[in-house]
């Protein structure tokens, strides 16, 4: 479809049109994890945009180009591109953009464990979505800053912002959205040896990524889990929660997660003093990460 939109665009000489098609192909390519044909088309994208001076498309191809570099771990490029992004959106008087921009900024700075630099373009960011009443730019920037605090270990703060943005999730009633922060949530309990606080913010979590059918979360919650009742010794609700996501592995095809998973269960059978079956499963686990050259 892409292609021949592409050969039409240029056929009848709309250049806008060619420049929003280059665009698209260049996200999909993004998707896959094909950066260089997605750089390729995004460059031919951001020179059209920029003969014709259509400075909204100019800003999302800088800011789609700034997102390659920085999944290439090329954190100089990614914020040359991501501050360019900024400086188009604020000349064209885009808040909502600016935020956004602000927001990957900050990102990148955070990756590079610039903390400091990092909080302060999220702080700007999160200061524009907030007067412009974008509730969900506001709630994704709350959940950033709590990372950063996380990263710091100031749990007290971090909780306070996961709790901000799940907030924000409630009222938009987001419930994909709402898994991610519930299991930070739950992690950092965790880590606070509050088990029973970790484990209503995991079974909710659970809850909505059965609802909304996201196999992957919900197995690796149901893993989450059972480490919260291993850390109890509370071998025979570990097992169960194990053996629930294990089957969840399996379904998905996963066999790096199945052989973790697998391991898992026969520390359990370890503890359990069921020593038969702790061998053939460790056995098991070890064949597969055998075969997927996992050993270590």
């Amino acid at each position: 479809y892409y292609e021949e939109s592409l050969a039409i665009s240029r056929e009848v000489g709309d250049r806008a049109g060619e420049g929003t098609t280059l665009n698209n192909i260049g996200q999909s390519y993004i998707n896959q994890g094909q950066y260089e044909n997605a750089s390729e088309f995004l460059q031919q994208a951001l020179e059209i945009s920029q003969e014709i001076g259509s400075f909204a498309s100019e800003g999302v191809t800088l800011n789609e180009i700034g997102r390659i570099s920085q999944n290439q771990g090329n954190y100089e490029d990614s914020l040359k591109y991501y501050k360019q992004a900024l400086e188009v959106y604020k000349s064209i008087g885009n808040p909502a953009w600016v935020a956004v921009a602000l927001n990957n900024i900050g990102a990148v700075y955070r990756a590079q464990g610039n903390y400091s630099e990092a909080m302060r373009y999220y702080e700007e960011s999160l200061a524009i979505s907030h007067e412009v009443g974008d509730r969900a730019g506001e709630e994704v920037t709350l959940h950033n800053i709590a990372g950063i605090y996380r990263n710091q270990d100031q749990k007290d703060l971090a909780l306070e912002y996961y709790e901000a943005s799940l907030s924000i999730i409630r009222e938009l009633g987001r419930k994909a959205s709402a898994i991610p922060t519930l299991s930070s949530i739950a992690s950092l309990y965790r880590e606070r040896e509050d088990y029973d606080l970790a484990l209503t913010y995991y079974q909710e979590a659970l809850a909505l990524s059965r609802e909304v059918q996201l196999p992957d979360r919900e197995g690796s919650i149901l893993s989450n889990i059972g480490s919260i009742y291993d850390d109890q010794n509370q071998d025979e609700q570990a097992l169960k929660y194990y053996q629930q996501a294990l089957a969840v592995s399996q379904a998905l095809g996963d066999r790096s997660i199945e052989g973790f998973r697998i391991y898992l269960i026969g520390t359990v059978y370890v503890e359990l003093a069921r020593y038969s079956e702790a061998l053939e499963t460790l056995q098991q686990a070890f064949s597969i990460m055998k075969e997927l050259g996992e050993e270590n």
